[in-house]
């Protein structure tokens, strides 16, 4: 008995052990954390308020910002893989950004400006993007699903390929904009072109 019990034990450790690495990790859904790429000595910020001057000259590829409060611009970053999920830019500026493959899920960006910003393969599911201004920003293949994109400006950025499932897109303004079904936007709108080509 004292032998199983021991065994028992460790199994029961083990498991603990798994469970607590996949939550650390995140898998970008039902845990209830974001997604991020593994990189040895990526940047751990998460729920912490940042400033331009606390990303700058740092290692932010794949970069865990989870719930983190962005505080002020951000220019010329490489945030490629990196985890913003819960995080809040809210009336924010960023320029030059590199997001491809983000993990955006639930993050607030109400009311900011994105400018010649990467958001290609990124994860914006349930994003709020309320009123946000993105210029010359590329969202192609981006997976923007129940996102909020009431109120915003897309101009000359690029959506192809993007999934905008459930997205609410309500006075939604698409300014010489590439439409998920590859298209060109007509008279400010993307309407009838909103599904991406199968394949």
């Amino acid at each position: 008995m004292p032998a199983l019990r021991k065994v028992g034990g460790l199994s029961l450790i083990a498991l603990a052990l798994l469970a607590a690495a996949l939550t650390c990790r995140g898998s970008g859904g039902g845990t209830g954390h974001g997604h991020r790429c593994d990189r040895p000595g990526a940047l751990d910020l998460h729920g912490r308020t940042v400033t331009a001057l606390d990303l700058d000259g740092r290692p932010l590829r794949c970069a865990n910002l989870e719930g983190a409060v962005l505080d002020g611009p951000l220019g010329s970053a490489d945030l490629r893989g990196a985890n913003l999920y819960r995080a809040t830019l809210r009336d924010t500026a960023l320029t030059e950004v590199d997001l491809r493959g983000a993990d955006l899920g639930a993050a607030i960006l109400r009311g900011a400006t994105l400018t010649d910003v990467g958001l290609e393969r990124a994860r914006l599911r349930g994003a709020d993007l309320h009123a946000v201004s993105l210029l010359r920003t590329d969202l192609s293949a981006a997976d923007l699903t129940g996102a909020d994109l009431s109120g915003a400006t897309l101009t000359d950025s690029d959506l192809r390929g993007a999934r905008l499932d459930k997205a609410n897109v309500a006075a939604t303004s698409w300014i010489n904009a590439v439409c998920p079904d590859g298209t060109k936007s007509t008279a400010a709108t993307c309407d009838g072109h909103l599904v991406p080509r199968p394949g």
